[in-house]
């Protein structure tokens, strides 16, 4: 037993450490953060190694909503990654409530600024995109901050254009008044490297048998992540540790 609390008192150290910083994908941080967890690996005798892969990322310069009419307001907001990207100057256009994003709530012509209760699916984000000059989506309850989430990069390449924010549920009750709004979302795309890594120990008995423990290292963009998932990471590399005195 003592060494089961000695095990959760290592994960709790380990998630702090690693919840230190953000650790998006591709990211410094987030090679840091692997390396760390290499080290403690092959403390514990693990045969350690890095498989690369290459992934989308994203970097966002610029995200702002602001209602002109019936008078100015700026409006918080949080950019939806991958969704798209506007001008310095950013898109305006009416505000038009689409809720889910019915098609029977849809205007009939283009270059709306559509406001969502919910994100869109994809089939409903491919019926928006090209219409709309931007989507504004309302955080699901009063009591949730600010998303930082993004939707498929594919859903870019494939239906255009569609620069999107998150804003909290009182904002978006608060904007069913507004008539017109300019919306900015500006960001960046590439190609990043990052790595699996991977640690093995092979067992006595049954060399060939393999138990696979899996948890991702990575956090959202801009977010420090200690749930999702230095909490899982921390566990998985404490497991680790325990299971190498077997």
């Amino acid at each position: 037993m003592l060494g089961l609390f000695s095990e959760a008192e290592y994960a709790y150290r380990l998630a702090l450490q690693l919840a230190s910083t953000p650790r998006f994908t591709g990211s410094r941080e987030e090679a840091e953060a692997r390396e760390l967890l290499a080290r403690e690996l092959s403390s514990f005798g693990y045969s350690v190694s890095f498989e690369p892969f290459k992934v989308k990322v994203y970097e966002v310069k610029r995200a702002s909503l602001e209602v002109l009419e019936p008078e100015r307001k700026p409006v918080e907001c949080s950019p939806i990654g991958f969704s798209g990207e506007t001008g310095e100057e950013g898109v305006e256009g009416e505000l038009v409530y689409i809720e889910g994003g019915d098609p029977a709530l849809l205007p009939a012509g283009k270059g709306w600024i559509g406001l969502a209760s919910a994100r869109p699916d994809k089939e409903g984000w491919r019926k928006l995109a090209g219409r709309a000059f931007g989507l504004v989506v309302a955080e699901g309850s009063p009591t949730r901050e600010l998303s930082r989430v993004e939707v498929p990069y594919e859903w870019r390449e494939r239906f255009g254009n569609l620069p999107a924010v998150y804003v909290r549920y009182c904002d978006a009750v608060n904007l069913l008044e507004a008539k017109r709004v300019r919306l900015v979302v500006q960001q960046e795309y590439r190609d990043a490297e990052t790595f699996n890594l991977v640690a093995e120990k092979k067992g006595a008995k049954y060399p060939d048998e393999v138990v696979y423990l899996v948890a991702h290292l990575d956090s959202v963009y801009g977010v420090q992540g200690a749930l999702d998932n230095a909490a899982g990471s921390a566990l998985a590399v404490a497991v680790a540790k325990a299971l190498s005195r077997g």
